[in-house]
């Protein structure tokens, strides 16, 4: 199955669709690669309690969520904008990807680990190592979650 190939775009600071030669949207076979950018840039639904970057009072959420049986889609890395950079910050970013893949390992990977680190003064940085239910490796990089 195949799906289109996206990359980060560091100048736009957003994913991007890479195309190719001819100008066309390339493809690529990666449709894990697509399911956990889904899952980690998605916008989960805060829990009642949890620090809101705004004043609004919006707790967001994935328009699947009410019709997901397994619960809660997407992540809370929103809820770590405008925070200072600190360990708790970090053991935070740590928590929201664990929540956000932990959705994917019954029909895309079979076991992950997740890495969080500060990139500079305002920045954290991640990468998703996953091992596929066939036994494949593959690394998923988040230059800047926030």
């Amino acid at each position: 199955m195949a799906d289109l190939k996206v990359r980060w775009d560091d100048d736009a600071r957003r994913y991007d669709l890479v195309h190719d030669d001819d100008d066309q949207p390339a493809l690529d076979d990666g449709v894990v690669h697509t399911a956990v950018i889904a899952a980690v840039l998605s916008w989960g639904r805060a829990r009642e309690g949890d620090p809101l970057p705004g004043f609004d009072g919006d707790r967001k959420g994935h328009w699947a969520d009410p019709y997901d049986p397994r619960g809660r889609k997407g992540s809370l890395c929103w809820l770590l904008t405008g925070r200072i950079i600190t360990p708790r910050t970090l053991a935070d970013a740590q928590s929201y990807l664990d929540q956000a893949l932990a959705t994917l390992v019954p029909d895309w990977i079979a076991s992950y680990q997740v890495r969080v680190w500060r990139r500079g003064i305002t920045t954290i940085a991640a990468v998703a190592d996953l091992i596929l239910p066939d036994g494949r490796e593959m690394s998923v990089d988040f230059d800047s979650l926030i």
